[in-house]
């Protein structure tokens, strides 16, 4: 069982990685797997040292068996005294070896555990692994998170791969809602990574309230965001935890508060400390989707990043979980990303992207006259549901 939850845990922690980071919970969590890969690490060197002293003594002890049974049996079979003969050895010699080979394999089992303690090593080392983006020297933590964001001639990679962005130029206004839209693949959540620096751009910069986010802590630039996004990362506990897990420190009160702003409240009472099963299996689409909500009620940050946040649920259930969000967006700077545009047409301003660039903006009224990429989309998918 041990093994089995450290197993999960890792599954859990490497699956939501981009949670975790955003929430700043990369050290608890670091010091939460470390302390079970050595709790794993004591149960199998217990276990190795056991193995090292029982494999030799069972092989020492099998071969003085069968060094007795074959010199006590000759001797009897030579001797006239003892009723046994050649036969009757060999029959015993075959139980002996029915007998032992099972406990042999026991012990190559544990022999087997050697290769286990490498392999957790291994893991250890990787929890002390310099990160690739890591603050600069001279980095502050003080900037000022109601201000505009702005992307200035942006360029981005990834890998060695072709440049998604060359020269992108986007500014999102403080305390409004803004919504990045486009097809597959023209870069709408790359930008919200870029913002909260899961990746570094290769070129240009990013500022918030004019301070560039390279100079800033990178705790400090991720305590100012909260994120609901369609791949909800969601633990196996219960669901007040896994809210929780937004601020570990929030009192009782802010966590029931953030409950019932999302309407989450009456499935908590219900369920009470229930796990909901790996990966949220125990719950639906939309029950996930307002533990997200909560979880960003609950982290109260002045920046929140919508990733297709409803893309995943039919629209009865959009509709539903929509006033949440809407009370979610106030005094809050926005940035919306979604497919569906019916989602963002109340949105202050609307960036449309296409394969890296940004091809039009505007609010959705303007856009429609405009008859561009976005009135196109939006007249596409208008057909498509309407035909559903």
């Amino acid at each position: 069982n041990a093994l089995a939850d450290y197993i999960n845990g890792i599954e859990e922690t490497v699956n939501g990685m981009r949670t975790v980071k955003i929430s700043g919970q990369e050290e608890r969590e670091q010091q939460r797997l470390l302390a079970s890969t050595g709790a794993i690490r004591d149960m199998m060197k217990r276990v190795q040292g056991a193995q090292a002293l029982v494999t030799p003594s069972f092989d020492l002890s099998s071969a003085f068996i069968y060094m007795l049974v074959i010199g006590g049996g000759g001797y009897m079979v030579l001797s006239p005294g003892f009723d046994i003969d050649g036969a009757g050895i060999i029959a015993f010699l075959l139980g002996m070896v029915l007998i032992l080979e099972p406990a042999r394999l026991l012990a190559l089992f544990f022999a087997g555990m050697q290769a286990n303690l490498v392999l957790l090593d291994r893991v250890r080392q990787l929890f002390h692994e310099r990160p690739l983006i890591v603050d600069a020297a001279d980095a502050v933590t003080e900037f000022d998170p109601a201000g505009d964001i702005e992307l200035r001639n942006v360029s981005f990679a990834y890998g060695d791969g072709q440049p998604l962005f060359d020269g992108l130029d986007m500014t999102f206004r403080g305390g409004q809602v803004s919504a990045i839209v486009g097809a597959t693949g023209s870069g709408k959540t790359t930008i919200l990574s870029l913002l909260s620096r899961l990746y570094d751009v290769t070129g240009g910069s990013i500022t918030i309230g004019g301070q560039p986010i390279d100079k800033l802590k990178i705790a400090s630039l991720r305590r100012s965001f909260s994120v609901v996004a369609q791949d909800i990362v969601i633990f196996n506990k219960s669901i007040w935890e896994n809210i929780r897990y937004a601020n570990p420190s929030a009192r009782e009160a802010e966590v029931w508060q953030a409950a019932e702003n999302a309407e989450i409240a009456d499935l908590i009472r219900s369920r009470g400390e229930a796990p909901v099963g790996p990966k949220g299996a125990q719950l639906s689409g939309g029950q996930k989707q307002r533990i997200a909500i909560a979880r960003a009620f609950l982290r109260d940050a002045p920046i929140l990043l919508l990733d297709e946040a409803t893309s995943a649920l039919d629209q009865a259930t959009e509709e539903r979980i929509k006033a949440a969000i809407i009370r979610l967006t106030k005094g809050r700077t926005t940035l919306i990303v979604a497919h569906r545009l019916s989602a963002v047409s109340d949105a202050d301003c609307i960036f449309v992207l296409e394969a890296g660039r940004l091809v039009e903006k505007g609010r959705h009224s303007a856009l429609m006259r405009k008859n561009g990429l976005y009135a196109q989309l939006y007249h596409t998918q208008k057909k498509m549901y309407d035909c559903k």
